[in-house]
């Protein structure tokens, strides 16, 4: 019989190895190469990360700025101030602050001596954390044998490390989005209500979370062999948004944020 050179060599192969290990610890030994490759690009993607951000001393974009400063009047005024500094804006008098939970972990941050500086390390811890999260999630849902191709994949596009660099909500905010999905999925409502009430105080984009419980039940209730809509997590998503929204410390003038950031803005970009 013919055979081709890579099928031949690979049967020779698995064959010595099936006499000589035996099944069970032919499959034990490629579970524990996989295990450790995968350990192997966790730290070094971490590292990568952390390589990226302080290959320059300044701050990724502009925003980082803002972001960290706001994080130092959190801390020296408390959450309700006069936001003086925007007196011909809506600010001076509705000032709320979109992004309040944000800000309030980025507080441990503002003791460093060089206060961007910790700005720099916050945006690396935090970007560290969601490739941990996006490692846990292709883990629940992906072969164990497919991390090492599925790990690198989060490095692929600069356009998001770059992003993801910057002193920003927006790891944060990819974090909740993915984790919020698998608690949709997994049907987590308690869970998701947390999830949505944090999202809430974090970002003015938590009323996405509500979106993302529609379009899995809706895929669920597509399903032929389910036909379930579980109407729990809807209303978990909509109730921890609202109850976000309404112990937010700038109630009610977060919701005139809300307004502008993400309904108007969002317009008169399309236009």
């Amino acid at each position: 019989m013919v055979r081709g050179n890579g099928f031949y060599i690979g049967g020779v192969l698995a064959e010595t190895l099936g006499r000589g290990m035996g099944r069970g610890k032919v499959e034990k030994f490629a579970k524990e190469r996989t295990g450790q490759m995968t350990i192997f690009i966790i730290l070094l993607g971490i590292c990568a990360i952390f390589y990226v951000q302080f290959l320059t001393s300044t701050l990724y974009g502009a925003d980082g700025y803002l972001h960290i400063r706001m994080a130092e009047f959190l801390r020296d005024m408390g959450p309700r101030y006069d936001f003086r500094w925007a007196r011909f804006s809506i600010f001076s008098g509705y000032f709320s602050d979109k992004d309040f939970l944000f800000h309030l972990i980025l507080i441990p941050f503002t003791f460093f001596k060089d206060i961007f500086l910790g700005a720099k390390l916050a945006a690396a811890i935090f970007a560290s954390l969601l490739f941990l999260v996006y490692y846990l999630i292709v883990k629940r849902y992906a072969h164990k044998s497919l991390l090492p191709f599925f790990l690198p994949a989060f490095f692929f596009s600069d356009m998001f490390l770059g992003s993801i660099s910057r002193p920003r909500p927006i790891s944060l905010v990819a974090l909740a989005t993915i984790l919020s999905i698998h608690l949709l999925i997994n049907k987590k409502y308690r869970f998701v209500f947390l999830t949505a009430f944090l999202y809430a105080l974090a970002h003015v984009t938590s009323p996405l979370i509500i979106l993302y419980a529609i379009i899995v039940e809706v895929i669920r209730y597509a399903d032929p062999d389910r036909k379930e809509f579980y109407s729990r997590n809807v209303v978990a998503a909509f109730l921890g948004v609202l109850a976000g929204f309404l112990i937010h410390p700038n109630f009610p003038n977060n919701f005139l944020v809300f307004y502008l950031n993400s309904i108007l803005v969002p317009i008169y970009t399309i236009k």
